[in-house]
């Protein structure tokens, strides 16, 4: 009878021993587990000061991987400004079209995302390094390792929070260079929609100036025409002298006072006043150059026929050259 007993508080003796030297019991701390005994987390609560910080030296915690976390944290930070100072760069570049500015805004969409998912994660390891230093502290029994590893996670802790600083101004200049992207893009937008109206309307202007010039010349022709059938059919009540001196009349030359009343938003007649005539020449590869009149030369070009919005009184038409104020 006596057997049993001894041998069941032998068993009973191996299992308190068991789960109180050598079982580890676990926690998952600053993203892995950390395993110790009941006896370890006892003798903790007498902390001594050892001549050599052991547990620090052979870095029991495992502090390294949260320190190699905070230097690739780094390292994307340095990514992040490295994109911001391309995109400034290309935003005021001179020659952007609105397809560029579109790309830009969705590229620091996407930037600004990935600046504050990364915030959130230095969160994350600010709060594992705060849970792995009480744990050290409860666990350690060694004063000077602990004192090693707060001044360690202190130094740690300090740089994720300049990490985390930093990453807030790129995200207010992400924030910033979305905005001035949409609205350079909108503005830029506005400008060619309001260049291609103005270009129509310009050209309306200009069909309709043609026809009313067109008009206007063969009304002067059917009037030359009639004025020369009268003087024809009454030449004989003329004395022989002015009847061979008869010169018929020709159509008059136009001019800027012969404008058709038209909208004068269109086109302007402040131009040079001294016309000179060129004379027909032929170019290099042969074509034939009619005879043309155009504004004596002057210090400028704004008061030349071919400049906009001009009108040239010889030929009706308006002038294409823009001029650079």
């Amino acid at each position: 009878m006596k057997k049993p007993v001894i041998f069941i508080t032998i068993l009973v003796a191996l299992g308190i021993f068991y789960s109180i030297f050598l079982y580890k019991q676990s926690k998952y701390i600053a993203g892995e587990n950390r395993y110790f005994t009941v006896y370890e987390k006892y003798m903790a609560k007498e902390k001594n000061m050892a001549i050599t910080p052991v547990a620090y030296e052979e870095d029991k915690y495992n502090l390294i991987r949260l320190k190699d976390r905070a230097k690739s944290d780094i390292n994307k930070l340095e990514d992040f400004r490295i994109e911001l100072n391309s995109i400034y760069n290309s935003i005021y570049k001179p020659h952007n079209t609105v397809s560029d500015y579109e790309n830009y805004t969705n590229t620091l969409k996407k930037l600004r995302d990935d600046i504050q998912d990364n915030q959130r994660y230095y969160q994350w390891l600010q709060n594992d390094l705060t849970d792995l230093y009480i744990f050290i502290s409860e666990i350690e029994q060694d004063l000077f390792s602990i004192k090693l590893y707060e001044e360690d996670i202190y130094r740690v802790s300090s740089v994720v929070h300049s990490i985390d600083s930093i990453a807030s101004q790129y995200l207010n200049t992400a924030e910033q260079l979305e905005l001035v992207s949409v609205y350079r893009g909108y503005d830029l937008e506005k400008q060619i929609k309001a260049e291609k109206e103005r270009k129509r309307q310009e050209l309306i202007a200009q069909l309709k100036l043609e026809i009313e010039l067109e008009k206007l010349r063969k009304e002067r022709q059917s009037n030359s025409y009639t004025s020369y059938s009268i003087h024809s059919s009454t030449s004989s009540y003329f004395d022989d002298d002015i009847y061979h001196n008869y010169t018929r009349p020709s159509i008059p030359t136009y001019s800027t006072y012969d404008i058709p009343s038209y909208p004068s938003q269109f086109y302007s007649t402040n131009t040079n006043p001294n016309h000179v005539k060129v004379d027909g020449y032929y170019k290099s590869n042969g074509t034939y150059v009619e005879p043309y009149m155009r504004t004596a030369p002057n210090s400028t070009i704004i008061d030349n026929f071919s400049t906009s919005p001009n009108l040239n009184p010889y030929t009706g038409k308006i002038g294409t050259i823009k001029y650079k104020y």
